[in-house]
This record gives C-alpha cells, sequence and structure tokens, in this order.
C-alpha cells in the first residue's frame, strides 16, 4: 500500500527473498503450478513466462494470448485491497499479477543453488 499525494493506492509486489525457501530440481519449478484463480485458471511458472516473452511484448506481440494467462492479467485476479474509514469502504484491486509473478520467478532463478554453483 503505497499513499500517492493524499490518495491511498494498493500495490501487489513480488515477495522476492521471502521467509520460506524450498528447493526443488529446476524441471518441477518451472512446470509448478503457482496460480490457481477463482476463474478456475491455472498456471505454470513455464505457461507465464512463455506466454509473457511470445506473446505479451516480450519476443513479440500477439492479440491471442491465452485465456489463463490473461485472467491472470486482469485487475483483481489476485484479490483486492478493502480499506474502510468510518461509514465508507474502499475497494481496489491488485494489478498487474502477470509480472509481479513473472519478476518473482526471475529472482528465485537468478538466485537458485543450481545456478550459483555454476560459477
Amino acid at each position: 500500500m503505497k499513499n500517492d499525494g493524499g490518495t491511498i493506492k494498493a500495490t501487489y509486489a513480488p515477495l522476492l527473498d521471502g521467509p520460506v525457501k524450498i528447493f526443488v530440481p529446476t524441471s518441477k519449478w518451472w512446470d509448478m503450478i503457482v496460480y490457481v484463480l477463482g476463474s478456475g485458471a491455472r498456471l505454470s511458472r513455464r505457461e507465464i513466462v512463455l506466454t509473457a516473452a511470445n506473446k505479451d511484448g516480450g519476443a513479440h506481440v500477439d492479440s491471442a494470448l491465452t485465456p489463463e494467462y490473461e485472467a491472470l492479467a486482469q485487475h483483481g485476479s489476485v484479490g483486492y485491497f478493502m480499506s474502510s474509514m468510518r461509514e465508507s469502504t474502499n475497494e481496489q484491486p491488485f494489478t498487474d499479477a502477470h509480472f509481479v509473478a513473472v519478476r518473482q520467478m526471475a529472482y528465485e532463478l537468478l538466485n537458485s543453488p543450481e545456478l550459483l554453483s555454476c560459477g
């Protein structure tokens, strides 16, 4: 959450170096389901990264994103921030979950023991 000149704005950000670390083989990590959305869409790291790279402005822009990736990119796909003051309630959807996911995965990959041992 950040205050933008008097307006409170909800943000959704990667955890990066979170408190729990579970190391798994790269192939398992790549194919692991990391998002299950309310729409029923299930996304693995592989699906998110390859769709981002091949269809959403990475290598090129494709007019047809996968339905699962499109669901992740929707505002509110991973939830909402709600605040209440007196008798009014403000609800703001978290946005850009697809970009947050790619950033988190890049961090995990670049800090993996498997990659670091190659040096």
